[in-house]
């Protein structure tokens, strides 16, 4: 019948319906995971540019203080030089014997004679006899375990050999320094390669993310449709069942019954025709006088005597 068919057509309707919107939810599931990868690999990527934005600053700072003291090195070196120099010039290194007291009249520096006054003293270091003036120096040599008399001389010599040390650990802490700075110069050129890498990654992830979010956006407007739509073919089957329910036998036409299905008796204006919603014959009132719920409707319809026996027998063997 045409109600049957429209019943058919609307079940077709609605099991597309269930298959599209279970397949939407599908892919939103899977929308919503993409994004919570996403966002997991967001806050790692936020969490490893901020330590990587301190390491940089750090190494740029640490690279700022190194390149201030080599700096300082290089000034204390370059004064270290020149005195050097100084001393070269104002007298070169050299050695002598030990002069003995008879030998010697005057001060080997500032030629003055000796007198009870003025009196001899000898330079532990060259050996030479100077006058209480030049020779008021007293340093700790190599030969003594206490600071001795030295000339002038000797101090200056003395005082260069300091200089020399000083000079030669400056160039060795100065080359040390270099190699640093050289190494932070390219830890840092390696950190502003891998922002650059970073920021091009982020961008993508984010225009990623951005589609994802429209995307799923869409596909939950679309399940909201659907599941309107089914709820309108739900109600529209309902109405359907409520109408005519489906039937496991052919539904008889009133025109071809002309006796009770069961009692056999005539019908007639006073004894009316009655389908039963459930075997679809066509009984009298009194053979088809129970009303029962049906899978088939959502409220009690009419069912004949022997339709009931075998529904309250079914019910009874389902009930626990």
């Amino acid at each position: 019948t045409s109600i049957e068919t429209d019943l058919r057509v609307e079940k077709d309707f609605r099991q597309r319906l269930q298959q599209t919107l279970t397949s939407e939810k599908e892919k939103v599931s899977s929308l919503q995971f993409d994004i919570h990868e996403l966002n997991l690999i967001k806050q790692e990527y936020d969490s490893y540019k901020k330590q990587m934005t301190k390491q940089q600053n750090d190494l740029q700072k640490k690279f700022q203080e190194q390149e201030e003291t080599i700096r300082e090195l290089a000034l204390k070196l370059e004064v270290s030089i020149k005195r050097e120099d100084e001393f070269r010039e104002k007298d070169g290194l050299r050695s002598s014997t030990w002069m003995k007291d008879e030998d010697v009249k005057e001060c080997c520096q500032c030629k003055k004679d000796f007198s009870p006054l003025r009196r001899k003293h000898h330079c532990r270091n060259c050996g030479q006899i100077f006058c209480e003036t030049c020779a008021s120096t007293k340093l700790p040599l190599p030969s003594s375990n206490k600071p001795v008399r030295v000339c002038d001389i000797t101090s200056i010599e003395t005082d260069l050999r300091v200089e020399k040390d000083f000079r030669q650990r400056l160039q060795q802490t100065l080359t040390s320094e270099k190699e640093k700075v050289s190494s932070l110069q390219f830890d840092i050129h390696e950190l502003n390669l891998i922002k650059q890498e970073y920021d091009s990654y982020k961008k993508q992830m984010t225009k990623q993310q951005s589609d994802l979010q429209k995307k799923f956006q869409e596909q939950e407007e679309t399940i909201r449709e659907l599941a309107l739509k089914l709820e309108v073919s739900i109600k529209r089957e309902d109405e359907f069942r409520e109408k005519d329910g489906l039937r496991s036998s052919t539904w008889m036409k009133d025109e071809d019954v002309k006796e009770c299905c069961q009692c056999k008796k005539d019908f007639s204006p006073l004894r009316r025709k009655h389908h039963c919603r459930n075997c679809g014959q066509i009984f009298c009132e009194t053979c088809a006088s129970t009303k029962l719920p049906l899978p088939s409707s959502n409220k009690p319809v009419r069912v004949c005597d022997m339709c009931r026996n075998h529904l309250l027998a079914q019910c009874a063997v389902n009930s626990p």
